[in-house]
């Protein structure tokens, strides 16, 4: 049983440095764990995971705010708006820059 697993603290530090290792010791169990947690249970691995994630999150900031690719990449946990780009572009099938010209919403107040 996985009930001690929860997705809670990986989804409220998605943004930040987050890795396998910070996981399997917040919870105090091995990295094997966490990771066979993720195949057996998600179904994705647990970089899968934390780019999914920070993906969504880029989808809503390119859909709802003004910031700029680099400003939304660091904002989303991305040290290079390459390795952004390139991420969601694997998820999403097209470039920031083209989801946000589909997307974004501008609102006028």
């Amino acid at each position: 049983s996985y009930n001690y697993f929860n997705t809670n603290l990986i989804s409220h530090h998605f943004t930040e440095d987050i890795s396998l290792s910070d996981v399997s010791a917040a919870f105090g169990v091995g990295k094997y764990t966490v990771s066979r947690i993720f195949s057996n249970v998600l179904k994705i691995s647990f970089l899968q995971y934390i780019n999914s994630l920070r993906i969504d999150y880029a989808m809503y900031l390119l859909t709802n705010t003004d910031l700029n690719m680099t400003d939304i990449a660091m904002e989303c946990g991305y040290h290079s708006q390459q390795t952004f780009n390139r991420i969601f572009k694997e998820l999403c099938s097209c470039t920031p820059k083209e989801y946000k010209k589909i997307h974004y919403k501008n609102i006028v107040f």
